[in-house]
């Protein structure tokens, strides 16, 4: 008897790592945080700092096409209208560019549909509407049995401030609907994962000839730009008035901040953000 033995090869293909993700925006109703942390804590498997507002909190995203700890900004509302404006303002600008995702989470209540509504108002004009190319999703977190067009009449609210709606929840549907797609946490998940989380602008060309340097503060800014903050905050006076120094402190604490939110985003939009505050530091210098 003659044996024939078959080898078999499999090439395996290693998972792309994208070193700067892009950020995910997740945000519920200050009255409602601690269900933010829950879909959070769901969604990421550790618990995030309370009160959550301000602070980040890792994703961890592996598929077979690539790798990436995403992080996520973790906010709250006081009141829905504000909050749009604040990120609506020219100072946010940087910060929506940022964004890969924005993740509404929300209880029922009579402020629930305020809130969609208003980061509705992000989401068109902010973001770019259903041109945008990141995840859009508003998490519905319910404690028990809701009235009967609860789903359908969130599914219509949501729609129209382009989120998608995924309810959580005891009595949520199964892990699959009748169409056979995914619900609830396995949902958010998945649209996650199908998202492209690395920034249009990494593949920018290389810096010119004229290398940015350390201004002291961690921006690395353009020579010009170097020059033209150190002329704005101590001028020509080889000793400045106390008043002078205080007031410069400020400013540099202020463009710290700056910086520190900057960081870990791709060096071009790092360095537009700081071009940004020196301006503004200028401007408020009066140069």
């Amino acid at each position: 008897m003659t044996i024939t033995t078959t080898t078999t090869t499999t090439t395996t293909t290693s998972a792309m790592r994208v070193r700067n993700p892009r950020r995910i925006l997740a945000v519920s109703l200050e009255s409602q945080a601690d269900h933010l942390c829950q879909a959070i804590s769901e969604l990421t498997g550790k618990q995030p700092q309370t009160p959550p507002a301000g602070t980040t909190h890792n994703l961890q995203l592996r598929t077979a096409y690539y790798t990436a700890t995403v992080p996520i900004w973790l906010d709250t509302m006081t009141s829905p209208s504000e909050w749009a404006d604040t990120f609506l303002s020219e100072e946010a600008i940087e910060v929506l560019a940022a964004l890969g995702g924005l993740v509404l989470v929300f209880a029922p209540s009579p402020d629930a549909r305020d809130a969609i509504r208003n980061v509705g108002k992000v989401v068109h004009r902010g973001l770019g509407g259903f041109e945008w190319d990141g995840v859009r999703l508003a998490v519905g977190i319910t404690a028990g049995e809701t009235y009967p067009d609860f789903d359908d009449e969130m599914d219509e609210v949501c729609a129209e401030a382009g989120l998608e709606y995924v309810r959580l929840g005891k009595d949520q549907p199964a892990a699959r609907n009748e169409f056979g797609d995914k619900t609830g946490m396995e949902r958010v998940k998945e649209a996650l994962e199908a998202n492209d989380w690395s920034h249009a602008d990494e593949d920018d060309a290389a810096a010119s000839s004229d290398e940015p340097r350390d201004d002291g503060l961690g921006f690395a800014l353009d020579p010009a730009d170097q020059e033209s903050l150190q002329k704005a905050l101590w001028g020509d006076s080889e000793e400045p008035s106390e008043a002078k120094v205080e007031h410069v402190e400020e400013l540099m604490q202020r463009l710290r901040v700056v910086r520190e939110a900057g960081e870990g985003l791709p060096e071009p939009q790092r360095r537009r953000m700081a071009a940004r505050a020196v301006q503004e530091a200028m401007k408020e210098l009066q140069l």
